[in-house]
């Protein structure tokens, strides 16, 4: 999948790529909030970010297909995100965005809820009839973001790693 948007490119991430790294390297490391939230790593390597990427399956999440993408400014060619895909977890056939970073420096910028829209029209548009997201407990921002993108709350849930947190779903509109 690569979906262009006026600002932005997102496309497929591949662990092969030095620049790609780098720019994740850099990425992870400027959201250091979310990371103490969800349990992770706060400080991340370029080997942590290759094995992220190369890992097949996702040790997260073993049973599941899952496709990372960078998001990229058009005008610099810079990584400015990223995004998780997983399709389709099996126990309830519904698709999730599993991550969704902007670079920390550029939040508040519009370019989530770009990334946000770009995603949804393209996984809509290919017949998902819904997303999820999961937000952790203690990401107030997230929470704010994802109910302004039209998330509802469903429920609570342990992420992956055993942190609390929120299920949220956007169901496709009617045409």
């Amino acid at each position: 999948m690569q979906i262009e948007t006026e600002r932005l490119l997102i496309e497929e991430a591949h662990a092969d790529d030095r620049a790609t790294i780098d720019g994740l390297v850099a990425l992870f490391n400027s959201n250091p909030e979310f990371h103490r939230a969800s349990g992770e790593r706060v400080i991340w390597a370029a080997a942590d970010l290759e094995n992220y990427l190369a890992d097949d399956p996702n040790p997260r999440y073993p049973d599941l297909e899952s496709h990372e993408y960078t998001v990229r400014e058009r005008a610099t060619g810079l990584i400015v995100g990223t995004v998780e895909l997983i399709a389709p977890i099996p126990s309830d056939r519904i698709n999730w965005i599993a991550l969704m970073m902007i670079q920390g420096d550029r939040q508040g910028a519009g370019l989530g809820s770009e990334v946000v829209a770009a995603i949804e029209h393209e996984l809509f548009s290919a017949g998902w009839n819904e997303i999820r997201v999961f937000v952790h407990r203690d990401t107030v921002l997230a929470h704010q973001f994802w109910t302004g993108a039209g998330y509802q709350p469903i429920g609570e849930a342990l992420s992956a790693s055993g942190k609390p947190g929120m299920v949220l779903r956007k169901p496709r509109s009617a045409p």
